[in-house]
């Protein structure tokens, strides 16, 4: 796997809380790139919802999607990007229950958020790439963090 993020959606009273993601991002791109699952997906791109009630009321999370050939992302202000072989999906993640939690247990949390969000891959078809063998060392990797 060539890259692998976790994409944050949230609220601003929430950022403090979820300043770790970027050291998920590293531990679990560390333990994906050196393995190999097939040549149907080299990035993995996962959406992380955290969001008060008002703002969580006008959310529609994306259904998750493979990009296959390439494609031209085009994002005002920024590089036109091309994106190939790709898995991308988002999910939610309780807001009262980051807010009312202590650093060890928004670390949990995530790590829980995250494993159960894995089987959003399951309704894609994905070509010469093996689904429960990535979904297995996902979730080994995530349950393993610790920060």
């Amino acid at each position: 796997m060539k890259d692998f993020s976790i994409s944050l959606y949230i609220s601003p009273e929430v950022k403090f809380k979820l300043g770790i993601i970027n050291q998920f991002n590293e531990l679990i791109l560390s333990f994906l790139k050196p393995r190999f699952y097939g040549i149907g997906v080299e990035y993995l791109f996962i959406g992380l919802n955290c969001m008060n009630q008002r703002s969580l009321k006008i959310l529609k999370l994306r259904k998750p999607k493979y990009i296959g050939p390439p494609k031209i992302i085009k994002m005002p202000g920024l590089e036109d990007r091309v994106l190939e072989k790709a898995i991308e999906y988002e999910f939610i993640v309780d807001y009262a229950e980051i807010m009312n939690a202590d650093d060890d247990k928004v670390i949990g949390i995530i790590k829980s958020n995250l494993i159960n969000s894995i089987t959003a891959i399951d309704v894609l078809k994905i070509p010469d790439f093996d689904k429960e063998k990535f979904k297995k060392d996902f979730i080994e990797c995530v349950s393993q963090i610790q920060i």
